[in-house]
């Protein structure tokens, strides 16, 4: 995400509307999707016209009024990925200062009685936990809580080694294939994050105000100067593509004459 904001309600339809080949739209990246009023109408106005929902590049859950937990069953979000860092609020407050894990497990067990009522699959609810020193020692217990409330559950390595440092490496190894990012990278030759890679050509990332961005890690520039937005202007395929015909040829190692670096080029998984 570049600067801070939120995505109108008026943008999200002029999205749709302007994008019939639309079929998947990802609503989250920095920041909390829940504290945006216009969630719920963004919700409804999605299903109505036939896109697919999901949330899955995080959410807390410490902010959703009980009109939008229902709504994401009733409009069949698809996926919603929980980042919640440990089993017991002392632990988990460490790293999501201010939160409250009784608050997000309360809204977990409100759409999972949603999705009873309603007698949906969907949303498909997964618990991401964020390995820590501080936390790994609950990794066993949130992995038995998140069972309990029928969620997946994965351990996602730290992104800075010496910020709580890991102390049970054979553990963590066991529970995420891995003990830190940088072992990740001398086992497998690809950086941690490289998957994320991927979305400039299949899941082109759009900033809260219309800047193209490419992935979900670009938060210091666009790849301007097209606004998928600007001016009542639908976004278009044409819009992100033109983008990106410089990142794909630089990626395949064809760098035009005089084309400066892509925005990718700044970041530490291109």
């Amino acid at each position: 995400m570049v600067g801070s904001g939120l995505l109108s309600l008026e943008a999200f339809t002029r999205l749709i509307d302007g994008s019939p080949w639309l079929k998947t739209i990802e609503l989250s990246n920095y920041g909390e999707v829940f504290l945006n009023p216009d969630l719920l109408p963004m919700l409804r106005y999605a299903h109505e016209r036939g896109v697919e929902l999901r949330v899955e590049n995080g959410a807390n859950l410490n902010y959703a009024s009980p009109d939008v937990l229902e709504g994401l069953v009733k409009y069949g979000v698809r996926a919603i990925l929980c980042s919640i860092d440990g089993a017991t609020q002392e632990t988990y407050a460490q790293y999501r200062v201010r939160g409250k894990l009784d608050t997000v497990l309360s809204n977990i067990s409100a759409i999972n009685e949603h999705k009873r009522n309603y007698r949906s699959v969907v949303p498909e609810l997964t618990w991401q936990f964020v390995a820590f020193g501080h936390n790994e020692h609950e990794i066993p217990a949130a992995r038995a809580l998140a069972a309990e409330l029928g969620m997946n559950f994965v351990v996602k390595l730290s992104w800075d080694p010496d910020f709580s440092p890991i102390t049970d490496e054979v553990s963590l190894r066991s529970a995420a294939g891995a003990a830190s990012r940088r072992e990740f990278k001398e086992e497998r030759g690809v950086d941690y994050m490289e998957s994320i890679c991927h979305h400039l050509w299949d899941a082109p990332q759009i900033n809260w105000d219309g800047k193209v961005l490419g992935c979900c890690r670009n938060f210091w520039g666009d790849f301007g100067p097209d606004n998928a937005f600007r001016d009542g202007r639908p976004a278009t395929r044409e819009v992100v593509a033109a983008r990106l015909v410089g990142a794909e040829v630089q990626a395949r190692g064809r760098r035009s004459t005089g084309e400066p670096p892509i925005r990718s080029a700044r970041c530490f998984a291109w």
